[in-house]
């Protein structure tokens, strides 16, 4: 028996090497190191032997953008124009071809087209030269781990997935990827669709017109709110936002999860038949690997995957300065609880609770606003004078 054992396992060393990498683990290409920051992955390359650039890491880009401002910088020649979709509408945007773009080893040339970023870079907090995310994913194999802050580029041949987590099919877009979710809503209906996997979306779930119109979903949920946000391809589209009761993803359950509808007629949200946009909030809670050529993704839980999910309670949407310096008020969602105290849009947060606020205090003041409760006390400026407020955060859905 021992000789037999001994044997076999001669042979299945045979094939192994014959084969090469059959139980080799496989190597990435390049090990790409990104910072998160309210919700978007940040990671250098460079373009045409640059300084190093400032990207977006964004699974819902399917062309490369460039900041203009980045464009002007580095010398770049306008090659026409090109019609570029957004999530709430349409533009019209200068091109750039033959772009050489380098991130460690891998070097290969692109075209991208020049999308406005100022929107993003008074949300976000820092300066933006671009955005690309299916340039690299139709050429590699990708893993985002967020454990270990690193997205890992895989030569397609050479891979072999060897992780935990979850396979899950992917279906592709206009050169994006989807997988099928269920949502259940609180009055205990459920229903599946399609969903773009957006690494550039910081929300949780987004849902498209025809979607939200097809399963009736305004009419399921009793306690609501409307916002609006505007961004390079509209100047407003307006949301409900709501809760879900639960959210699946293969195997993977969240609960209370909070999403948004809209009624837009325009871009991703009001032109797509699927479900809608499964964003960050949820992605980060997963390293997740992305096999384009096979439409194939695996999903393994990391150390985010059971933290709560906040929910904002105050009715306040904070951005930057245009200096990207200070934070200000950019939206006060009607009769919350901001409102209710007399804080107004445009208003300059001075202090919170006592605290002086920089603009490095953008994530300790989310959280602070998303706890059920608690009282908080701004000092404010606006138009030159100080005033102050006082409210007790209350949740909106």
């Amino acid at each position: 028996m021992k000789k037999i054992i001994a044997f076999t396992w001669v042979w299945v060393s045979v094939i192994a090497f014959l084969t090469g990498t059959t139980f080799a683990t496989p190597q990435p290409r390049v090990v790409v190191p990104f910072q998160m920051q309210h919700q978007h992955m940040f990671f250098q390359l460079t373009i045409n032997d640059s300084r190093p650039l400032h990207f977006i890491f964004d699974t819902g880009a399917a062309m490369m953008v460039l900041n203009p401002e980045t464009a002007k910088e580095l010398g770049l020649s306008k090659a026409g124009v090109v019609k570029a979709q957004g999530v709430g509408g349409t533009v019209t945007a200068p091109r750039y071809k033959s772009l050489r773009l380098t991130l460690g080893k891998i070097k290969f040339k692109t075209q991208a087209i020049g999308f406005p970023v100022k929107h993003l870079e008074r949300k976000i907090g820092r300066t933006i030269d671009g955005i690309i995310g299916a340039d690299f994913l139709y050429r590699y194999v990708i893993e985002m781990n967020h454990d270990q802050k690193e997205l890992r580029f895989f030569d397609f041949d050479d891979f072999r997935y060897q992780g935990k987590g979850e396979k899950i099919r992917i279906k592709m877009k206009n050169r994006l990827a989807t997988c099928r979710l269920s949502v259940t809503t609180p009055d205990g209906k459920s229903f599946s669709g399609r969903f773009l996997i957006d690494s550039g979306a910081g929300d949780c779930l987004d849902f498209t017109n025809h979607f939200t119109r097809k399963h009736k979903l305004t009419e399921r949920f009793s306690k609501t709110y409307r916002m609006h946000t505007s961004g390079a391809t509209t100047t407003k589209t307006y949301f409900q936002m709501a809760k879900l009761s639960g959210l699946q993803l293969g195997k993977y359950a969240f609960g209370g999860v909070p999403i948004s509808m809209t009624n837009t007629q325009g871009g991703v949200l009001g032109r797509f038949k699927n479900g809608g946009i499964l964003g960050n909030r949820i992605l980060k809670r997963f390293n997740i690997t992305l096999n384009y050529q096979k439409r194939v993704s695996y999903w393994e839980p990391n150390q985010a995957y059971r933290a709560s999910i906040q929910n904002d309670c105050t009715g306040i949407i904070v951005y930057y300065t245009p200096d990207l310096k200070q934070l200000l008020i950019r939206q006060i969602v009607k009769g919350s609880a901001a409102d209710k105290a007399g804080l107004q849009e445009e208003d300059l947060l001075l202090t919170v609770n006592g605290k002086e606020v920089k603009a490095k205090d953008k994530s300790w003041l989310l959280k602070l606003m998303a706890k059920p409760g608690q009282v908080i006390n701004f000092k404010i400026k606006r138009k030159g004078e100080v005033k102050q407020f006082r409210l007790t955060a209350q949740s909106l859905i």
